[in-house]
């Protein structure tokens, strides 16, 4: 079934239907952003975005640049970028100088870019037509 859906560029309507249920994080239950949401999906849909998640890599491979960690398969990305600022932060201090950290969290970062984006994105980075359609059929 994967085979003939991804020679279509189609995803099953029922694959692309999610639950989505709010899990407690913390605090007060009360406020909205103690809570965290989790989508339950039809397992043969998660199975395919799978394979497509692996083929989308094989396909993108090296172009993904190097300090991109989010999402990569076998990169501690957060361990890293840890230990960098981590370094940074004692060779500043061991040579006295200033310096100035600014960290910030994107809310609904994943969610606020457009189908659209999304889709140019996959087209610059030199993905065929195919690839695109499926991907696209997925959302």
């Amino acid at each position: 079934m994967f085979v003939c859906c991804y020679s279509l560029g189609w995803t099953p309507d029922h694959w692309r239907i999610s639950k989505t249920i709010l899990l407690h994080k913390k605090d007060d239950t009360h406020e909205l952003s103690n809570w965290r949401p989790i989508s339950l999906q039809n397992t043969a849909g998660k199975i395919y975005a799978g394979v497509i998640d692996s083929i989308l890599r094989q396909a993108v491979g090296s172009r993904i640049p190097k300090n991109q960690k989010g999402f990569v398969k076998h990169t501690p990305g957060c361990i890293e970028h840890d230990y960098y600022v981590q370094a940074t932060i004692r060779k500043a201090r061991r040579q006295r100088l200033p310096l100035y950290i600014c960290s910030y969290d994107i809310g609904d970062a994943f969610g606020s870019i457009s189908h659209e984006r999304i889709q140019q994105s996959l087209e610059l980075i030199g993905l065929d037509d195919r690839a695109i359609d499926i991907i696209t059929s997925m959302y």
